[in-house]
């Protein structure tokens, strides 16, 4: 419940388009803007809204960030359910990737 009251105050202070974003529960999503403009933001609240109109294993969500720094961020602003998503940044993910 706690996280559903957080998802829906997140999601109205949000402009229409972070909420497209935000409401497309199928596919990747490709976000850019500016540094301050929400993009954290509307990550943490997509994985919610996926998790909370889908039946997605939290598993199955790959979450990527162009920062170790950002990634840090989303797994603290994370839901509960959300944080067990595999959140990395992209250049650290190649680099934990086994080579063949």
């Amino acid at each position: 419940m706690k996280d559903l009251v957080a998802f829906l105050e997140g999601y109205k202070k949000l402009n229409a388009a972070q909420k497209l974003a935000v409401d497309t529960v199928e596919g990747p999503v490709l976000v850019i803007a500016g540094p301050g403009t929400g993009k954290t933001h509307i990550l943490t609240l997509r994985i919610a809204n996926i998790l909370r109109e889908t039946q997605a294993n939290p598993t199955n969500i790959l979450v990527l960030t162009f920062t170790e720094s950002a990634a840090r961020t989303v797994r603290t602003r994370a839901t509960s359910s959300a944080r067990v998503c595999p959140i990395s940044a992209t250049l650290t993910l190649a680099v934990r990737q086994p080579s063949k």
